[in-house]
């Protein structure tokens, strides 16, 4: 840190998207705020390396326009430079690969669905559009599927979609507002790949709390917080502390639990058992070329019958130097 203040208005835990947002937001309201990271570097899940002139990223791949997320950085000031793909996705059954149609022609060359599945799927996607998502908390995505869906393939294909959107593995567990509403947006081509890779995002909101005051810490970790009549004490990895009345963490509620000294006596306890921790694992390839160049044009793949997917952004984002591909 280029300055240490002994008290803070608000102490953020957590460099990623969350942090660094909240952060700019807090600043700009005339708080002082404090934002610690536990890396050596800022962006959490967001964050992209550079392997050989190829920048891969570590978390998600596709940003999705049209949602709460574009609006917070319209707001902010943060301009997305990048491309949305183009509607031709690949769903793998049986070991097969597929055309997924996303529009009439490909619908009518399918031979994924029979005949009464293609006319089924066109009356879907014109239904989908109009949906209320609102209408939808109480149900889970199994029981809005099963609801509004006959034929088993186009439920596949909705599951798949909808597991690559959100890594939530079951469709008992997923809720059907947030899912309907992401589908919403993918059948409208709102995925949308950023040039350099999300660090480029990243590096904007950087440079947004920069300006808005924020006083950045990485490498620093905490290691307790401890309420103190009404304020907290917020103890750091290297031996330092600081007081604020304001303390946001944006891990999970497990690693919330394991920072706040009394936190079984909380409601944490009770958001923490009440939440379900997901695990997902992610290999980046870089390619000369690619084994079936006849693919090459399919940005994503879906796997029908089971939790997989992959896709291919330096397609159409800028994210190499030297024209290799990123899968």
């Amino acid at each position: 840190m280029d300055r240490w203040d002994k008290t803070f208005d608000v102490v953020i835990i957590g460099g990623g998207l969350a942090g660094l947002t909240a952060s700019i937001y807090l600043a700009r309201s005339g708080l002082s705020v404090l934002l610690a990271e536990k890396s050596n570097r800022l962006g959490g899940r967001a964050m992209t390396v550079k392997k050989k002139g190829a920048a891969l990223n570590l978390g998600v791949h596709a940003f999705y326009q049209d949602g709460e997320g574009e609006a917070v950085l319209n707001e902010l000031g943060v301009k997305l430079i990048g491309a949305n793909p183009p509607p031709r996705v690949a769903g793998i059954w049986n070991r097969k690969v597929y055309d997924i149609p996303t529009g009439p022609v490909k619908l009518l060359t399918s031979r994924l669905l029979s005949l009464s599945g293609k006319a089924e799927l066109v009356r879907f996607m014109i239904k989908l559009g109009r949906i209320k998502t609102g209408q939808l908390e109480r149900l889970t995505l199994r029981e809005w599927a099963e609801r509004e869906i006959n034929d088993p393939m186009i439920r596949h294909i909705v599951y798949s979609i909808c597991r690559s959107n959100s890594f939530v593995p079951d469709p008992s567990l997923h809720g059907a507002r947030e899912a309907v509403r992401q589908l919403q947006r993918t059948f409208a081509g709102k995925a949308f790949y950023l040039d350099g890779g999300w660090v480029s995002l990243i590096n904007e909101l950087e440079a947004q709390a920069s300006r808005a005051g924020v006083v950045m810490a990485t490498g620093l970790g905490v290691t307790e917080v401890v309420q103190h009549e009404s304020a907290w004490i917020v103890h750091f990895s290297d031996n330092r502390t600081t007081t604020a009345p304001n303390v946001m963490m944006t891990g999970s509620p497990e690693q919330a639990c394991k920072l706040v000294r009394g936190a079984e006596k909380t409601s944490l306890l009770r958001w923490k058992n009440e939440t379900r921790p997901m695990a997902a694992a992610c290999l980046d390839l870089v390619l000369r070329q690619l084994p079936n160049p006849k693919n090459r044009s399919y940005i994503a793949g879906f796997w029908l019958d089971a939790p997989i997917f992959y896709n291919s952004p330096s397609s159409v984002a800028r994210l190499n130097d030297d024209g290799s591909f990123i899968i």
